[in-house]
């Protein structure tokens, strides 16, 4: 999982045209992660689970 700043770096890159490997490569993650937040549109936080389990 990336930080914040660093999607809000890779949705800056985007924006000024730069390809998905590009970024990628630039900051030092996969292009599919960089895909991913692209798609999702900026960081989100993690949602647990909601119901617990029965024992």
């Amino acid at each position: 999982m990336q930080t914040p700043d660093e999607v809000a770096a890779m949705l800056r890159l985007k924006s000024l045209g730069w390809g998905v490997r590009r970024i990628a490569k630039e900051l030092g993650c996969s292009h599919m992660t960089v895909r991913h937040y692209v798609a999702q549109g900026g960081w989100l936080p993690y949602r647990g689970g909601g119901r617990p389990r029965a024992l």
